[in-house]
């Protein structure tokens, strides 16, 4: 890593509305450079001890080297605003309670809860007294209780992803969600450069070599269903899993934020990565925005208007992370995928507290579908706008996508205008496709019939018209289920 690196993926995370950082215990404490720029940026850090997912015995020789190297970075550290809170370990009081570790390590042999407990505490109450430590992520605040627990402490959602599909997300309300994340592969354009196999399938050599996680691609597939067709191209499994990656860790955020009297926090494994690989990263290890990039920054807007189940009812929730309060008028339509109104409301004055989340309730008539596979709400305030589907997609009876294209050259790239002439959900500019280094400001934009919008690519090439190819370059979930219906 370099020091303009750092600066640049600082950026990025800032961009994605992302205020925390977790330097995970399994890798480093990061160069001096690192901690200066999240200070410039305002980016907060959550610094985790180096002890991740193992035992550690706490005899010599390891005692005299895990003290010197605590002691040499707190000190080395300590200066930084940004940084706020030193983690003891990552997952080995969990691992050690729910992991089967208890029978193998005996009574009496150590493995790491002297450091966490007593140890690392210690030091940091010694050196750098005014900054808050805890032992563990997961961890309850005590070890009377279990550590992964919902109710207490932070918390990892790993169900979800190795065996269970996204929607359990909803079965958790967390008091702080401190890990959890869904994989995909990195951008076409990354996977092409590191990859040369002919033909490029999901199970050629290549890409499987660049697939680290214990049955990963069967994840992949299996994470689909219910939600997406299995795709049957490369192009298809590409976009689809890149997608049902963006949608599951948007679908999570949305719910935890949504529970905002509860859940103070959610941090996403993992936001770049190292190696041209399929993870759980929305950078890739060139820098390039995975779709999960851009639903992490809808997500984790200031301001988020989402749609959630509340009490055997649908409930519209604003969320406000703002100083100032929110007031609006709110309004939604219940309607056909074609545009048809079938029912809608107003109510002229939501009042959102500073850093609150406030229900409205939806009306009978906007939650209760005549046809839930051809039927859509949207609900606005302001510039924000949640839609909910009452069938998933590969029930819903999305149309074949229809739409026009308009191509504008403006300083340092180009604006690429869309216009629906039928329902479009999560639409996506793959910019990489047209241009390696191209980049584009927006995706994941659902459009009703009519509606436009501006896709701002920045590029030094000139791009045609032509050359945006639906299908290809702009994609959307329409194609997807228009390919296999």
């Amino acid at each position: 890593m370099t020091s303009d690196r750092y600066v640049t993926r600082i950026g990025e995370a800032k961009a994605a509305n992302i205020n925390m950082l977790r330097v995970w215990g399994g890798g480093i404490f990061e160069r001096d450079e690192f901690y200066e720029a999240c200070d410039r940026a305002g980016m907060l850090v959550w610094q985790d001890f180096l002890f991740a997912c193992a035992a550690y015995p706490e005899e010599e020789p390891l005692l005299s080297e895990v003290e010197a190297e605590v002691r040499d970075n707190v000190v080395r550290l300590m200066s930084h605003a940004s940084l706020i809170v030193w983690n003891g370990n990552n997952e080995n009081i969990w691992g050690f309670d729910e992991w089967g570790w208890r029978p193998i390590i005996k009574e009496g042999v150590t493995w790491g809860l002297g450091y966490y407990l007593d140890l690392l505490p210690k030091l940091c109450a010694e050196l750098d007294p005014d900054r808050p430590y805890y032992p563990g992520s997961p961890y309850s605040g005590t070890m009377d209780i279990a550590p992964n627990a919902d109710e207490h402490g932070c918390k990892h959602i790993w169900d979800v992803w190795n065996d269970v599909g996204y929607e359990v997300y909803r079965d958790y309300i967390p008091r702080f969600c401190s890990e959890f994340g869904w994989q995909a592969p990195p951008s076409w354009t990354t996977l092409e450069e590191s990859v040369h196999d002919d033909p490029l399938t999901p199970q050629s050599h290549g890409v499987f070599h660049h697939q680290k996680a214990t049955h990963g691609n069967e994840r992949l597939i299996r994470g689909l269903a219910g939600h997406l067709p299995v795709p049957k191209t490369m192009a298809d499994w590409h976009f689809a899993t890149q997608l049902n990656q963006a949608r599951a860790i948007r679908f999570a955020v949305e719910h935890m934020r949504s529970h905002r009297a509860i859940c103070k926090g959610a941090v996403v494994w993992q936001f770049n990565d190292c190696w041209p690989v399929t993870s759980w990263s929305a950078l890739d290890s060139a820098g390039r925005r995975k779709p999960l990039w851009y639903a992490m920054q809808q997500a984790f807007d200031p301001r988020l208007l989402t749609i959630q189940p509340r009490r055997d009812k649908l409930a519209a929730i604003a969320v406000n992370e703002q100083t100032l309060f929110w007031r609006s008028k709110i309004s939604g339509r219940r309607m056909k995928l074609d545009g048809t109104v079938l029912a809608e409301f107003e109510f002229w004055r939501l009042l959102c507290d500073r850093f609150e989340a406030k229900e409205f309730i939806l009306p009978d008539d906007i939650a209760s579908p005549d046809a839930a596979d051809d039927e859509v709400i949207v609900v606005q305030m302001l510039d924000k706008r949640a839609f909910h589907y009452f069938v998933e997609d590969v029930d819903l009876k999305l149309p074949r996508p229809q739409f026009d294209v308009a191509v504008t050259r403006v300083d340092d790239g180009c604006e690429v205008k869309v216009t629906a002439r039928s329902f479009l959900k999560d639409l996506c500019l793959m910019a990489d496709r047209l241009d390696p280094s191209a980049v584009a400001d927006s995706m994941l934009v659902s459009l009703l019939p009519g509606e436009s919008h501006v896709f701002t690519m920045s590029t030094k090439r000139p791009i045609s018209p032509e050359e945006i190819v639906p299908g290809a370059i702009l994609r959307s979930a329409n194609d997807l289920l228009s390919r296999y219906d």
